[in-house]
């Protein structure tokens, strides 16, 4: 069943921002999404010219209509403008006992005004203490709560004090804050009750801005990743993940700031499975989104790359999760093809079964092209490179070799220790292919780096 989130948020009319991109970004990742407008703006990428509220007892009927026919647990707050439709939010999500992302939408890119003064005091004193997370960028923050946030440690600050302040996790957007290193995003949250507060920093390449809309998109997706049954810290790495694919494809549309890309497909995670293999199959897909963000071209053989992730004590291909249409080139960058579902590859499965039999702790697997100077590369990290000869590989009368696993089996068997990577060089018409092997997913990433071109 596909999950649904409802959107209170305002319209933008350049289709940018608001609603608009919520419902793009939501619908991205696999979810549906409904809308309670609060607002109409005149508005384009350069400017907001005009703001037309719509009263807070509109805003619940739009609401109210969604929430008693369409089954939903998680709302997301965008623009609200006043107080009133604060406190008004404020209590329905209280009523319903919905999970609320929350926005809190103060400014547009562009430099106009989109909250009515005391909006900042109102989110904090109504707001924040229901949030399931809240996501403010350096400047809100600093509005929420009066203090500086200059740099990541302010950032790590702020967000600490958010979730004092009674939310469940909280989310400073690193995009705002100044100098040309990378973007770095950090998540507070606390597991337990009376806990003191966690920290994580995800981090990426500070692209060339601004962008319109990009926090509308941000708290949509983990608003979507909330929807389809994540928590706090992994719907963030996510959410974070998918977002710099957008922001990688964004387009100069108008005169303002760049609009982010939604490609036309969906990056999700089959509905439906078991708890055990939910989990594999969402710890796969945080790696995948690093391993996008990482690949260039040149790291990625003809054929494309696979990326893939076995149960435990896996016996079959349908214990192995993997890329449904593999990572492949697309506009000039990796991207993913399909979704991430169990059985959606025999080879990168053919690998890991191997594994399973003959060093069962490594569980993940990816291939990139055969290049000698990634092989340099691994050596001079020190990672342990394996290999194997198919021209010993046996030919059995009647019976077909999986080349994949034998050649696994065999490269591990000669290995005084647990091996890095696996070098195939290939033969007639087969590719010459690097196997990237680790305990989990996030293990194969972190090797890839060392050793992409």
């Amino acid at each position: 069943m596909r999950r649904s989130v409802l959107v209170i948020a305002g319209s933008d009319s350049s289709g940018g921002a608001g609603v608009q991109a919520d419902l793009k970004a939501l619908d991205h990742i696999g979810v549906h999404g409904a809308a309670a407008l609060t607002c109409l703006t005149s508005q384009s990428s350069t400017q907001v010219r005009a703001i037309y509220p719509v009263s807070p007892g509109a805003v619940l009927d739009q609401a109210a209509a969604v929430l008693d026919d369409l089954d939903i647990e998680v709302v997301k707050c965008g623009m609200l403008y006043s107080e009133a439709v604060i406190r008004a939010v404020a209590d329905l999500v209280a009523d319903r006992g919905l999970k609320a992302v929350v926005d809190p939408v103060l400014a547009a890119t562009s430099g106009g005004t989109l909250s009515k003064q005391g909006a900042a005091a109102a989110y904090m004193r109504h707001l924040v203490p229901v949030a399931w997370a809240v996501t403010p960028n350096a400047h809100e923050a600093e509005a929420m709560l009066g203090s500086a946030v200059h740099d990541a440690q302010g950032a790590a600050r702020a967000a600490r004090k958010l979730v004092s302040a009674g939310a469940g996790a909280a989310v400073v957007k690193g995009g705002h804050l100044g100098g040309r290193g990378p973007v770095v995003d950090t998540l507070a949250w606390r597991e337990g009750r009376f806990s003191p507060p966690r920290l994580v920093r995800a981090v990426a390449p500070r692209l060339r801005g601004p962008f319109h809309g990009a926090g509308c998109h941000f708290a949509s997706l983990l608003a979507g990743f909330a929807a389809r049954g994540l928590d706090q810290e992994h719907a963030f790495r996510l959410a974070h993940g998918v977002l710099q694919g957008m922001l990688r494809g964004g387009e100069k549309l108008g005169k303002g700031p760049a609009f982010l890309a939604t490609p036309p497909r969906r990056f999700l995670v089959e509905d439906g499975l078991p708890p055990a293999r939910a989990r594999l199959a969402w710890e796969l897909a945080e790696a995948v989104l690093e391993l996008e963000a990482v690949l260039s071209p040149r790291s990625m053989p003809e054929v494309g790359v696979n990326f893939g992730y076995a149960l435990r004590g896996a016996r079959s291909a349908e214990d192995v999760c993997s890329v449904d249409g593999r990572i492949v080139v697309s506009g000039g960058r990796a991207a993913l093809a399909g979704p991430i579902r169990f059985g959606a590859s025999r080879h990168v499965a053919r690998v890991l079964l191997a594994c399973a039999r003959e060093a069962p702790s490594i569980r993940s697997a990816c291939n990139l092209r055969c290049d000698e100077r990634a092989i340099a590369r691994a050596k001079r990290a020190r990672l342990r490179v394996a290999t194997f000869d198919r021209e010993n590989e046996p030919k059995l009368k009647g019976r077909k070799v999986s080349t994949m696993s034998w050649g696994t089996a065999k490269a591990i068997q000669a290995s005084d220790r647990l091996p890095d990577l696996i070098v195939d060089r290939g033969g007639p018409g087969k590719e010459a292919m690097v196997r990237v092997l680790g305990r989990r997913p996030a293990d194969v990433v972190a090797k890839v780096r060392r050793i992409a071109l």
